[in-house]
């Protein structure tokens, strides 16, 4: 991307996040977060960094946002991750409830994923 004064401290922390400074990129991420016109993929990759953290809860903030967006564009994304902070955050039951639902779809990105962890959590 060509840098702007718009999308500087994005490409900042898409850097850092890049580089595995999931720290940083966290940082640098929710300060993107409160410029205006912010790009609502950068919810994702904030869910990921906290993810990367050990912030499972605040993780699972950010699909929150994503979820209430009136695109559908990150549906499965949210789906999995969410499963994942719930996984993270050791609510087995709903991270093995999510991950069936997620598997037993017609289509869906994460299926084979979801599938996985259903065998791994024993069900």
């Amino acid at each position: 991307r060509v840098r702007t004064n718009l999308n500087g401290t994005y490409l900042d922390a898409m850097a850092k996040y890049a580089r595995e400074d999931y720290a940083g990129a966290r940082d640098g991420l929710k300060l993107y977060l409160e410029e205006k016109g912010f790009e609502k993929n950068a919810h994702m990759y904030l869910a990921c960094a906290y993810l990367a953290t050990g912030e499972p809860f605040e993780a699972e903030l950010q699909l929150d946002h994503l979820e209430r967006a009136s695109t559908m564009q990150f549906k499965d994304q949210t789906e999995w991750y969410t499963v994942v902070c719930l996984l993270c955050s050791d609510q087995l039951d709903r991270a093995l409830e999510g991950a069936v639902k997620i598997a037993s779809s017609k289509a869906h990105r994460y299926k084979i994923e979801a599938a996985q962890l259903v065998k791994d959590l024993g069900k």
